[in-house]
């Protein structure tokens, strides 16, 4: 197995472009290469509507869309399911959309990600942090990367970008 370094856009041929790709691709993907990988779908792009467009359109919502809404997570990796010991993808998507509502750390990510969006910045937008162990559990703590990008999603053959 080759063990070289890869970020997601070497395995979808795009560089320094919108990644745009089909959500039972990232799943292929994501399970062929054994990522930790979640995506949410936060809103559908109004016709040729861009990326950047859309994250100022959420941006200037009464309500402000985003992970913090229970149903956004489409998809969630066998290995992000087990690290997180989340039973199912249903489960999964509740205590997120609560993680993301309720931490902080989570609400800062995301306003940062939508704020860069919203200027034109499409990187992927990299977060570092600690996972407290829990004392009756014996578990330790852990440091983890999270990278979010701003990616569109395509769901099953719909032309529709989320």
């Amino acid at each position: 197995m080759d063990k070289t370094p890869r970020l997601v856009s070497d395995f979808l041929g795009v560089d320094g472009q919108l990644l745009e790709v089909r959500l039972k691709d990232l799943i292929q993907l994501s399970t062929e290469n054994a990522w930790i990988t979640q995506a949410w779908v936060i809103t559908d792009l109004v016709s040729v509507e861009s990326l950047q467009a859309a994250a100022k359109r959420c941006m200037d919502a009464d309500q402000l869309p985003g992970p913090h809404i229970e149903g956004t997570l489409k998809f969630a990796s066998e290995i992000a399911m087990r690290i997180t010991k989340y039973p199912s993808l249903e489960a999964a998507t509740k205590i997120n959309a609560k993680n993301w509502r309720n931490l902080s750390t989570f609400k800062q990510m995301w306003h940062t990600l939508l704020r860069s969006t919203a200027i034109g910045n499409l990187d992927p937008y990299l977060h570092r942090g600690v996972k407290f162990g829990n004392e009756p559990e014996k578990e330790d703590s852990k440091i983890f990367t999270a990278v979010l990008w701003p990616t569109v999603i395509l769901i099953d053959d719909s032309e529709t970008r989320h």
